[in-house]
């Protein structure tokens, strides 16, 4: 990991992520604060956290790393309705979909773009 800029990874399953030092100073995270929640800061010997978080605890990073633009999503979304299609994939369901992902559905399905 990078000792120069904050970095952040989220495993795909979406139920644990990866902070280095200085993105852990960035979201508040220290040796003081507590498991949010629904969540868990694992820590080390020493009590600080060692960088990986679970569930909840990753909250504190929504809102600090900037995401594509909602052009971008679109796009990425007629992209991946494309792959789908051509593996024969005709239906799809979100499990955990947030507002922001649902309004995005929701544009797209209104001009026609999800099928």
């Amino acid at each position: 990991m990078s000792r120069e800029h904050p970095v952040y990874v989220t495993h795909v399953s979406g139920h644990l992520s990866a902070a280095n030092t200085l993105a852990l100073a960035m979201a508040g995270y220290d040796s003081a604060t507590p498991d949010p929640p629904g969540g868990v800061i694992r820590r080390g010997p020493d009590g600080e956290p060692d960088g990986v978080l679970e569930e909840n605890a990753m909250g504190a990073f929504n809102g600090l790393i900037p995401g594509p633009s909602e052009e971008t999503r679109l796009a990425n979304l007629a992209a991946a309705q494309r792959v789908y299609a051509a593996s024969g994939i005709t239906t799809a369901q979100e499990g955990a979909m947030f507002p922001a992902e649902q309004a995005l559905f929701d544009r797209a399905a209104a001009s026609g773009d999800v099928r």
